[in-house]
């Protein structure tokens, strides 16, 4: 909800911005746990679908302007 209100009330016309909800990826986030740790670091690519992790999410470029109001789950469809 509060992302729709960001982009209905205080933003300038035709702003775009979606909430990103991120599975385990390969960052710094809890200490780079799955970045660093070999075995977590399979275990979670074994699984999502693609049987990988990921380093980086992104919805860039022009196309991505339509996405807008969204909550995007970005976890390569952990535990399909």
């Amino acid at each position: 909800m509060w992302i729709r209100y960001i982009i209905k009330e205080p933003g300038p016309p035709g702003i775009t911005a979606n909430v990103l909800a991120p599975g385990a990826i390969e960052t710094d986030f809890v200490h780079g746990a799955v970045r660093d740790n070999t075995q977590l670091n399979a275990l979670v690519a074994g699984n999502t679908a693609l049987d990988r992790t990921s380093l980086t999410i992104s919805e860039r470029g022009e196309g991505g302007r339509w996405v807008n109001g969204q909550r995007i789950e970005a976890s390569g469809c952990m535990f399909l």
